[in-house]
């Protein structure tokens, strides 16, 4: 079964870890995928085809200043006194990783002082 993250940034339990970047998992365990939708943070994605798949989410490295502001009010990451398009970017990245206990994604962030 198809599951995607359809609440929050990102979830972790039940062995499952996915984050609003990567908001797709996968599972033939029907026990865990009823857990996974019971607890809210998760949809099935349909198997028929004539369905949109889910919206593909734009790699924040990728967007505009403008964009990374967005992305932020909606995340409740706060950006007040951040200023540049590169900053905006590390304390984003800053907040995913934080958010996701600290480990790094995908091992690739690397980040000098904020100031």
């Amino acid at each position: 079964m198809k599951l995607t993250l359809k609440k929050g940034r990102s979830y972790s339990g039940h062995g499952v870890k996915v984050t609003n970047l990567k908001p797709l998992f996968e599972t033939a365990d029907a026990a865990l995928a009823a857990k996974l939708l019971k607890s809210g943070y998760f949809a099935e994605v349909p198997e028929s085809p004539a369905v949109s798949p889910p919206a593909v989410v734009k790699p924040i490295e990728k967007m505009t200043e403008k964009e990374l502001d967005a992305y932020a009010a909606e995340n409740g990451i706060d950006l007040s006194g951040v200023a540049g398009k590169a900053k905006k970017l590390e304390k984003i990245q800053r907040a995913i990783v934080e958010t996701d206990g600290g480990e790094e994604l995908d091992g690739q962030l690397d980040f000098g002082e904020l100031e």
